[in-house]
């Protein structure tokens, strides 16, 4: 999903665009921390569906099995927020082969049905259901 453009920004415009990097840096984060100690993820899985979720089921468990035992050696590896929205890359997007993955995603223009739905959470994430009472001091 595409962020709305910069200009001419309406308030909920700039809640959508600021939760859904949240978003997406929680996606990135989780992918890139798998794949940076499960290289198999880099790659077209040239396997049957079932094989290809065996393989990335494995990758889950070892990864939180490896997170239980060695917790230190996770801590530095997601991005963090600090207060003032600076963001600290995590160690996992130091690895080069993941930054050309990353690189490498798809660049959208959007259609009309995506803009609907951004237009749609975009008024949602200002609602009485859907904010969340930070949302408004992180875009100021």
């Amino acid at each position: 999903m595409n962020p709305f453009p910069i200009r001419n920004m309406e308030h909920h415009d700039r809640i959508f665009n600021y939760r859904l990097s949240r978003a997406r840096r929680v996606v990135e984060n989780a992918f890139g921390i798998l794949a940076h100690k499960f290289r198999v993820l880099l790659r077209t899985m040239n396997q049957r569906p079932g094989t290809c979720r065996k393989i990335i089921t494995t990758c889950v468990i070892l990864h939180n099995l490896i997170r239980l035992r060695y917790p230190a050696t996770h801590n530095n590896m997601m991005d963090l927020e600090e207060q003032n929205l600076n963001v600290i890359p995590g160690a996992w997007k130091n690895d080069k082969v993941l930054l050309d993955v990353y690189d490498e995603r798809a660049r959208n223009t959007g259609t009309q049905e995506g803009r609907q739905i951004r237009r749609y959470l975009g008024h949602y994430f200002t609602s009485k259901a859907g904010s969340v009472p930070w949302q408004d001091k992180m875009i100021l």
